[in-house]
């Protein structure tokens, strides 16, 4: 699991992330998140590629790892501190320093508690 420090919106519709990048969230986000800091988890397999017009997450390349049946990239995204793996199915070629565009769908955003570090909601 990847965990990326972020802020609800006021909203309750968006994870802003220390870049000012958001993730949407999805419609079941408890509404007394409003304005809170959490943490955001998302598995591996969950980011997607996108064209950079549609990204909703940009992560700076630093190792890339081809296994086959799928490639590991490994890298940090824009403006955090936090180390990401991504595991994309298929085979890719990504050179390093590059800068990918992904999306993640709302549905595989897990949330946190950063003081306690429980799962927030179901």
């Amino acid at each position: 699991m990847n965990f990326i420090d972020a802020r609800i919106t006021a909203d309750s519709r968006w994870a802003m992330l220390p870049s000012g990048e958001r993730l949407p969230l999805a419609n079941e986000t408890p509404a007394g998140l409003r304005n809170r800091e959490i943490i955001l988890g998302i598995r591996p397999e969950h980011f997607a590629v996108m064209n950079a017009d549609a990204a909703q997450l940009r992560v700076d390349v630093d190792h890339v790892e081809t296994r086959g049946a799928d490639t590991l990239v490994y890298g940090n995204p824009k403006g955090a501190h936090t180390k990401l793996t991504l595991r994309l199915p298929d085979v890719h070629h990504f050179e390093v320093a590059i800068t990918l565009s992904l999306s993640v769908d709302p549905l595989r955003v897990h949330l946190f508690d950063p003081q306690s570090e429980r799962r927030i909601g179901n």
